[in-house]
């Protein structure tokens, strides 16, 4: 199977500055790799970097680095070296079914942070490291794990977690559609990822396209994965940094939760490298200097001023755009600006047209068909990653366009967009409806800022039905004279995708349907929400 190679990605701290202001340490350090045995019998493959010849009184601090899924032990080889020439005892090892390490994968589950948790326990019992000085450090499952095992009773200084929430599972498959990361992750060579039963079962049941396997998936996959229950338990402080973009994982997963929090936690909601969000230089600078800044506060007890004086931090995209990429905006705020928020509500017009009011005219529903061949099966699709003459003559792109009038006024949208969703399908089984929102400027420009997704798994034909769900969390500034566009599909992709290139976000649903959108009164009349601050 032709499936796109892809790593979770985990982050890379390289320290800047340290508590001596240099750019490199001053520490000859000694690297060792070793095994440490789990409670279960697996051999977990490990890596350290310990300073030559330097004592503290209390011990030295840790740092122990967790990898993304499908990397090992050595990703963060460069990383654990720098950051041990500067004073750090560095820690690494390879997940159970990656890298050199026994057992198998089951995809980010607790048993992955029970593992971290004796890892943590076998590092403070080492000699010469402070157990009261330990900091985790990962991002994707590298961060997820340790954000898990905290809320299991992990007990160590701090926390670094990138690219993780605490509803991960949920947001994989996401209002009942399964985004094509998940399928990617359930697809690994054995060389990088050894998988178990539970797991491949699960890219089977995905594959088979079928709505009593995609249920069965729907209530199996979340169990022993999602967390958002237990995270009331964190009595550690965090540093939570999130990408809006992230093809992964929705960041509302933080967002809803955060009043669940009982420590101290720095956020930051932005752009940074991994699953496929914008790169900016900026952002990453910052993000570096927060990272630092972060280690010294926390193992070192050093102040510092930007972890003290910013709650949250997050970034706005916005016009223009340069090769391809957003403008970046950073904001700060001491409380968590998600609680501003007022609804900027648009309906559905028959004619495209967005509005502020309801539809009343006698046209009161518009519709588009899912036309796909009977012969075209879900592994084939991936396998065209979704394009060509081939797919292209088994599975046609319908979509339905809407635009509002120019904006009288700037318009800082932070959070998810929710839709109110009036339908009906001819579907016997399944149905599925894919927003996607652009902005346009003046000159025609567009550029896709969010979608929403939703898939009806047990459709009933030509029944009305009602769903409201939420979109992908975006921070994005819509400029005066410009318009918000809403393309309602059945296919999620877009043009200039690096990331996913002509693969769609959510992988589509293959029957063959003629879908309706009902916008006819104020009471049944489809709407979109855009979360607006508050001015």
């Amino acid at each position: 199977m032709l499936f796109i190679t892809f790593t979770l990605a985990c982050i890379h701290f390289k320290c800047t500055s340290g508590s001596k202001q240099l750019i490199k340490g001053d520490y000859t350090v000694v690297k060792d790799e070793f095994t440490i045995v789990m409670e279960d019998g697996i051999v977990l493959d490990a890596l350290s970097y310990i300073p030559k010849d330097l004592k503290k009184p209390n011990g030295l601090p840790a740092i122990i680095y967790c990898h993304g899924f499908g990397l090992s032990k050595d990703s963060d080889d460069a990383s654990l070296k720098d950051q041990a020439e500067f004073g750090y005892a560095t820690f690494s090892y390879s997940m159970r079914g990656q890298g050199k390490s026994g057992g198998v994968s089951d995809i980010i589950t607790r048993r992955d942070a029970q593992d971290l948790i004796n890892v943590v326990n076998y590092v403070k019992s080492l000699p010469g490291i402070n157990d009261d000085r330990v900091c985790i450090a990962g991002g994707s499952q590298g961060g997820i794990v340790p954000f898990m095992a905290v809320a299991m009773g992990m007990d160590v200084r701090c926390l670094i977690t990138d690219l993780a929430t605490p509803d991960f599972a949920s947001s994989w498959i996401e209002n009942n559609s399964i985004k094509l990361t998940l399928l990617w992750t359930l697809s690994y060579d054995n060389t990088k990822v050894r998988y178990s039963d539970n797991a491949l079962k699960f890219k089977e049941w995905i594959l088979s396209g079928n709505a009593y396997n995609y249920q069965q998936l729907f209530e199996e996959f979340r169990t022993n994965r999602d967390f958002t229950e237990i995270i009331g338990n964190i009595k550690i402080p965090m540093l939570i940094s999130n990408a809006w973009q992230d093809k992964f994982f929705n960041t509302t997963g933080v967002i809803d939760n955060l009043g669940k929090f009982g420590v101290f936690n720095k956020l930051y909601f932005g752009t940074m490298i991994g699953h496929g969000s914008e790169v900016s230089q900026d952002e990453l600078r910052y993000r570096r200097k927060l990272t630092d800044e972060w280690l010294r506060v926390w193992l070192d007890d050093i102040d510092g001023n930007t972890i003290n004086t910013n709650l949250c931090t997050y970034v706005s995209s916005s016009f223009p755009v340069n090769d391809n990429n957003w403008t970046w905006k950073r904001n700060y705020s001491d409380a968590y600006p998600f609680e501003e928020i007022e609804n900027l509500k648009f309906y559905l017009h028959p004619g495209g047209r967005l509005a502020f009011t309801p539809n009343e005219s006698s046209i009161d529903t518009l519709s588009f068909i899912n036309e796909v061949s009977t012969s075209l099966t879900l592994k084939q699709a991936v396998n065209l990653e979704f394009t060509g003459n081939e797919f292209s003559s088994k599975f046609h792109r319908s979509e339905i366009i809407f635009f509002s009038d120019p904006f009288v006024e700037d318009y800082t949208m932070l959070g998810a967009p929710v839709v109110d969703l009036y339908y009906s399908s001819s579907a016997s089984s399944m149905c599925q409806f894919n927003l996607q929102f652009y902005e346009v400027d003046k000159y025609g420009n567009n550029k896709l800022i969010t979608r929403a997704n939703y898939t009806d798994i047990f459709a009933t034909p030509y029944s009305h039905r009602n769903i409201t769900f939420k979109g992908q969390a975006h921070s994005h500034i819509f400029k005066k004279g410009n318009r918000l566009k809403v393309i309602v599909t059945n296919l999620d992709n877009t043009n200039g995708d690096i990331f996913l290139r002509t693969n769609p976000f959510v992988l589509p649903v293959l029957e063959s349907a003629r879908n309706y959108i009902f916008m006819n009164t104020s009471q049944t009349s489809t709407s979109v929400i855009l979360p607006i601050l508050k001015r």
